[in-house]
């Protein structure tokens, strides 16, 4: 049964982050203040979703040990580094229209398995 609410958690976060994908990908955002709540959406949607999926993951008996490997705090700062840069260039350096590219693949960052 904790399983099912993980995956159901995942899922909730997954479409909140699928709405802002359309969003930016779209361009429909108008204006500084919807990009950034837009970019907000993505990547609390991604984060959120990829830590119910590890929660469901180590409910369910799949990962039966921590994942660690030698850097990984290093590796997830400078990821989320990338990550606020990007949404930080596509909110306030990009032309309007210019800011999608950026974005394909720096919406996320894995949570540290160590904060379960």
């Amino acid at each position: 049964m904790p399983q099912m609410v993980a995956l159901y958690n995942g899922m909730g976060a997954g479409a909140a982050g699928a709405i802002a994908a359309v969003e930016l990908f779209g361009n429909k955002t108008q204006g500084a203040t919807q990009l950034i709540v837009t970019l907000l959406g993505a990547v609390i949607g991604s984060v959120s979703l990829s830590g119910s999926l590890i929660a469901w993951a180590k409910l369910d008996g799949v990962l039966k040990q921590p994942f660690r490997v030698k850097g990984q705090q290093i590796f997830n700062g400078l990821v989320l580094l990338v990550t606020l840069a990007s949404a930080a260039f596509s909110s306030f350096g990009a032309p309007h229209g210019e800011n999608t590219p950026l974005l394909i693949g720096c919406s996320s960052h894995a949570p540290s398995s160590s904060a379960y």
